[in-house]
């Protein structure tokens, strides 16, 4: 148990750490990131860890959603905090689909040297799998009207 609890605070820490600094670079109008390395720290740390990353990598978008707020006091409100619950919940299941593919369909380790898994992992899984956070978080903002829906 003390190792699952010290795995949960490294991923959730790295997680943190690098999102906090990823939100320094949101664009002008603060909608996007052009990069968001937490992802890759979740998925290597399921990678590495398994399964038992997942309440670390959880814990780490959870955190790093409501500091992400202008204050503190917005995640009383039960619209940001269904946002921050749901936006980590689906970062949480972005890292475990890739965890997944990479173990049962691309076969760990990665063989590079096989052009069509690379081509498999370059192009389908990588923007099949990133999309599922960006998507979530997107219509979470558009539901609680933070961002006009195009229409």
């Amino acid at each position: 148990m003390k190792n699952l609890f010290n795995l949960s605070v490294i991923v959730a820490l790295g997680y943190f750490i690098t999102g906090f600094f990823s939100n320094a670079l949101l664009s002008i109008e603060g909608y996007a990131v052009a990069s968001w390395p937490p992802s890759g720290i979740a998925l290597a740390a399921l990678l590495i860890a398994g399964r038992r990353a997942l309440i670390g990598v959880f814990l780490g978008a959870l955190i790093t959603n409501i500091v992400h707020l202008d204050s503190l006091v917005g995640v009383l409100h039960w619209q940001v905090a269904v946002q921050a619950l749901v936006v980590s919940t689906a970062s949480t299941l972005q890292a475990f689909v890739g965890y997944w593919i990479i173990k049962r369909v691309l076969h760990t380790p990665l063989d590079l040297s096989d052009l069509k898994l690379t081509i498999i992992s370059i192009l389908i899984a990588g923007p099949a799998i990133c999309v599922i956070a960006a998507f979530v978080g997107t219509e979470m903002l558009i539901f609680n009207e933070i961002i006009p829906s195009a229409g």
